[in-house]
């Protein structure tokens, strides 16, 4: 079971750089579903976020470690070393009425990689980059809206409580000892 890529709606990363957030949650840390599994699976999952891109089984393993990669990155909040496929993406820019913004170019998975880091260029531009988080408790990617920017959970109602409850029992175990 793989939630909606993007869940919890109130997460919403802003723009572009919400598609870097549901590339992120194309796979279930806590169970190993995964969107990007099997070349079938992805290709329509791929189509319903605008690309139009049929991957063989070697491009998803490309795109996989990629995907882990970048989640690496958002996790150590981005202090970590960026994937070595930046190196290789070539990006060019699109113009969209009176909005200019970088786009991943060539072919296939090529293009999808391009296109997230683009966007995660973007955020690093207008300061947005480090508000995209992992979740503590399920470890799903989400935005952070917070004044201080200093949240913890994708949803105070689910992981928040459950990590509320976690620590409120051990707490009343150490108590009765």
């Amino acid at each position: 079971m793989i939630p909606d890529a993007s869940w919890p709606p109130e997460r919403v990363a802003p723009g572009r750089f919400e598609r870097a957030r549901r590339f992120l949650n194309t796979t279930n840390r806590e169970n190993g579903a995964d969107h990007l599994g099997e070349p079938v699976r992805a290709a329509r999952w791929l189509a319903g976020e605008g690309w139009a891109v049929r991957p063989s089984a070697d491009e998803l393993v490309e795109l996989r470690r990629f995907r882990d990669e970048l989640y690496d990155l958002v996790r150590q909040r981005w202090a970590a070393p960026w994937p070595g496929v930046v190196d290789s993406v070539r990006l060019g820019v699109k113009r969209e009425s009176d909005d200019v913004h970088l786009v991943g170019t060539g072919d296939g998975v090529a293009c999808i990689v391009g296109d997230v880091l683009s966007s995660v260029l973007e955020a690093r531009l207008d300061g947005t980059l480090t508000r995209l988080r992992v979740c503590d408790h399920c470890h799903w990617s989400y935005y952070d809206h917070s004044r201080n920017a200093g949240g913890h959970w994708c949803s105070m109602g689910t992981c928040g409580q459950r990590e509320k409850m976690r620590r409120y029992r051990a707490r009343r175990r150490a108590a009765q000892v």
